[in-house]
Formats: structure tokens, sequence, C-alpha cells
């Protein structure tokens, strides 16, 4: 199993490496930077790494984490309000889930991807569709992150997607996410 794992994850790297520019690995969770995210052409840390369980039981499938932080330095202050904001974003958005990290004063974009390492083509494709369609998402909304960090009632998260580009990318990576299940669903 520890083979098949290192494996696929030099793969995940790979395509990490393709999407991402240069990716390093640390302890396990391999660290790259989209750049470029938005209107205003801002960077988020993308990191992934291996879920750890404390009961093998839990871990039929190995979940590989996708983890970007998007800003740091949240003033403690604002911190309800944005759990507001990102809250309402959470509906909105297609994978994954944003949130507020309260030991390092950060705010995140998380994704949980189980994958089954005997089917390795079909888990590197999902990875692969996985990145492409959580960076779509963190270029759509990065700035609306970024303003609520600096002011939560300044704007909701339907105004935003109303003056940018944010409305249409997520109406896409839907109806792109409901024919790749329909035809893994057709596969089973």
């Amino acid at each position: 199993m520890e083979s098949k794992k290192n494996n696929f994850y030099n793969e995940v790297k790979k395509i990490l490496s393709d999407k991402l520019g240069e990716t390093a690995e640390n302890e396990g969770v391999l660290r790259s930077f989209a750049r470029d995210l938005g209107i205003f052409g801002r960077n988020a840390i993308v990191e992934v790494a291996w879920m750890k369980f404390t009961d093998d039981a839990q871990n039929a499938w190995p979940i590989l984490q996708f983890y970007s932080t998007l800003a740091v330095d949240i003033e403690e202050k604002d911190v309800p309000g944005i759990k507001r904001r990102l809250c309402d974003l959470n509906e909105e958005t297609m994978l994954g889930r944003y949130g507020y990290y309260a030991p390092m004063r950060q705010l995140y974009h998380c994704y949980r991807l189980p994958v089954d390492l005997d089917s390795p083509e079909s888990s590197l494709a999902l990875v692969d569709y996985s990145l492409i369609q959580i960076l779509r998402q963190l270029d759509a909304f990065l700035d609306y992150v970024l303003v609520i960090a600096d002011a939560p009632e300044s704007m909701d998260v339907e105004e935003y997607a109303l003056t940018t580009h944010a409305g249409d990318i997520l109406g896409e990576c839907l109806g792109v996410l409901h024919r790749v299940l329909g035809e893994e669903f057709r596969q089973l």
C-alpha cells in the first residue's frame, strides 16, 4: 500500500508542477503557488497532502487534501463578519469550503478527495480535474475573500458574483461536474 501511495503522490506532484510550476515537498506536503488569480492578479499558496488518521479503519481509501492559504493576519474584530460571509460563499461554491483557521489567523480553501490507489489512472484524472476546478474557483472568488478579509460588511457574495465573472465560472463548473459524475456512474 505504501508503495502505491508513494507512486501516486509522485504523479500528483507532476500534476501540480504542470499546472502551477515549481512544486516543493516538505515533510509529505506538496507546496506551490497559484499565481495571478482574480481581477487583481493575487497569489495563493496551494498545498496537497495525505490526510492523517489515527485509526486505519477510517481510511479505507486514502484522502488527498488540497489546502490553499488565501489571506493571513486576519484581525480578531473582523472574524465574526468574515465567518458569516464565508458561510454564504460556501453555499455558492462547488468544491470544498472556505474557512478561517484561528491558530494562524488565516483564511483558506480546503477540498478533500478520496482516491482509489487500485485505479490510479482514473484517480489521477480526478485529481487533475479537481485541481483545475479549484483553481478556477479560486480565480473567481479570491478577490471576494480578500475584500471581506479587510471589510467583511462591504459586500455580500451575490453582489460580488453580479459584478464579476464569478457567476459565469460557477455555473460552468457545475455543468461540467454533473457531466463528469454522470459518466463515472455509468462506468460503475
